[in-house]
């Protein structure tokens, strides 16, 4: 376990070698990860992207009960403006250059109010692009055509690793088939064309 002093050095290490791109998840040790980010880099803002995932939410006691021992995930409209301000305070900033709704669940996908307020908050300068984040709470082939009909997620993130292996640039380049097959403009599919 890195100490906090560590853990900043190694964030302005990854800088100076030319690394910009942050990822943190809100859940991930209850927000730390902002914390941490806000204070390596409070006068470097400007030079650097980060990228959050909400969704899981840690901040009120009936939502831990969930029999995987994380938190039940949360995408109201409500909820997610809440997470949204909430790691605004942690970062000490005024947008998250990428909202990702982790794991998120179908039925969000489909869920106008949230795509409604996903969009209020980009209005808002809260974010500059949202995403998705899908990983093993929640499918992959039907959350991923769904958001490339939609046209609607900047980002689809997969997991893709040794312990989950799903291949997500397989599974987005059949969405995006899929969609051009049905007379679609695929737009939303940040794969092969």
């Amino acid at each position: 376990r890195f100490t906090e002093f560590e853990a900043t050095a190694l964030l302005h290490r990854a800088l100076d070698l030319g690394v910009n791109f942050f990822v943190t998840a809100d859940v991930d040790a209850e927000g730390a990860g902002e914390e941490l980010l806000a204070k390596a880099f409070r006068s470097q803002r400007e030079e650097i992207s980060i990228a959050v995932k909400v969704g899981y939410d840690f901040y009120h006691a009936h939502a831990r009960l969930h029999s995987s021992g994380k938190p039940s995930v949360q995408f109201t409209p409500e909820y997610v403006r809440f997470a949204v301000d909430k790691v605004l305070q942690r970062l000490k900033c005024e947008r998250i250059d990428l909202l990702q709704l982790h794991d998120v669940t179908l039925e969000a996908i489909q869920h106008q109010e949230l795509q409604g307020a996903l969009a209020a908050l980009k209005q808002a300068g809260k974010i500059r692009h949202h995403g998705i984040a899908l990983g093993p709470g929640s499918g992959w082939l039907e959350e991923t055509k769904v958001a490339v009909h939609r046209e609607e997620p900047t980002v689809i993130e997969h997991l893709h690793h040794l312990l989950e292996p799903a291949n997500g640039l397989a599974i987005t380049a059949e969405a995006y088939r899929e969609e051009v097959g049905k007379g679609g403009s695929g737009r939303g599919a940040k794969g092969p064309g």
